[in-house]
């Protein structure tokens, strides 16, 4: 018989939540930082990702150039001479044209 009103109303006027409910859900962007996108002092900037097909595809040298695989040496290589397997391989290196689109996609290398 004595069960409190869960409704909404009730909660608000209930004292459960204490008197300072409207400060907890405040919308002033000063008071809750989870309500200003641009709050910095708490949160930190999202982390860099790199495209991982790209991770896996790309290495840099020392110098600073990007090396690469040849395509055409994982199967079917029975058609193949033996001199086309050998030259597929070593590595070789990224051209100037894919360059700039390999490091957007991998920020670190």
């Amino acid at each position: 018989q004595n069960k409190p009103d869960r409704s909404p109303r009730a909660v608000c006027r209930d004292n459960r939540s204490g008197d300072n409910r409207e400060k907890r859900f405040s919308t002033n962007t000063f008071e809750n930082p989870l309500r200003n996108r641009h709050y910095q002092e708490e949160y930190d900037m999202p982390k860099m990702k790199s495209n991982r097909g790209a991770a896996k595809r790309f290495r840099a040298t020392g110098s600073g150039r990007i090396k690469r695989k040849h395509a055409f040496h994982s199967h079917i290589l029975t058609k193949k001479d033996t001199k086309r397997k050998r030259r597929l391989r070593s590595t070789s290196m990224v051209s100037s044209a894919d360059e700039k689109a390999i490091r957007k996609m991998l920020p670190k290398l």
